[in-house]
């Protein structure tokens, strides 16, 4: 019926947006999409001896080559030791806070935004750095795509000094019981109010009678 249909694809959506890899996997879509942007559509070579743009990238297709193979590396480097760090602090952490914090993580969408700039990062480079061949003159090097790589790199940076401070605040015993406490509201809040719709008998109905008990402030025991 129609209600089993809704659920099966709230079901879906549900566990959609609880996966790791969604929006990792739409970032690169996006990150490959500005790469063949760029390299299609790259501006022509500005005469730097008129008026020197001090951000493009001004170099010959070998100091392109060179550059763009330098973020390459630093990037697989810099992503495969972020994952492999945190998921040690999240195995140690999981043994004392118990295994639902490994679900925190892969739920939480900028600790996925992150992840999916990395690899965005990545594939950008890699698709650049093949279409820059040694042949390619001064005039026909893709400067714009270039500069655009290195403003990646560097939002990278900043974005790994974000992703230490996620991943240090979320091990937190603090944070760990506030989540809780949070999909424990969801879950009281989307739960149905009426009994009966449940399958209970109206004499039962008295046993699931709620009420709130309001203490002013948040904590935990």
């Amino acid at each position: 019926n129609n209600e089993s249909r809704m659920t099966y694809i709230a079901n879906i959506l549900t566990q959609l947006r609880a996966s790791l890899w969604l929006i990792p996997a739409v970032i690169s879509g996006l990150a490959v999409a500005l790469a063949w942007l760029l390299l299609v559509f790259d501006l022509p070579f500005l005469d730097f001896e008129e008026g020197e743009i001090w951000w493009l990238f001004s170099g010959d297709a070998g100091t392109a080559r060179e550059l763009l193979s330098s973020f390459l590396s630093g990037m697989i480097t810099m992503t495969s030791l972020v994952v492999s760090i945190t998921m040690v602090v999240l195995s140690l952490a999981a043994g004392q806070l118990g295994p639902r914090l490994i679900g925190y993580f892969i739920r939480d969408r900028q600790i996925q935004a992150v992840l999916g700039l990395f690899m965005g990062t990545i594939l950008y480079t890699l698709i650049v750095l093949r279409s820059v061949r040694d042949e390619l003159g001064a005039d026909t090097t893709p400067h714009i795509a270039i500069t655009a790589a290195t403003a990646l790199s560097m939002l990278c940076l900043f974005a790994l000094l974000f992703y230490v401070h996620k991943i240090a605040h979320s091990v937190i015993a603090d944070t760990v019981v506030n989540e809780i406490g949070d999909d424990l509201e969801q879950a009281i809040a989307g739960a149905k109010s009426d009994p009966n719709q449940n399958g209970m008998k109206d004499e039962d109905s008295r046993f699931a009678r709620q009420a709130w008990v309001s203490l002013g402030v948040s904590g935990y025991v």
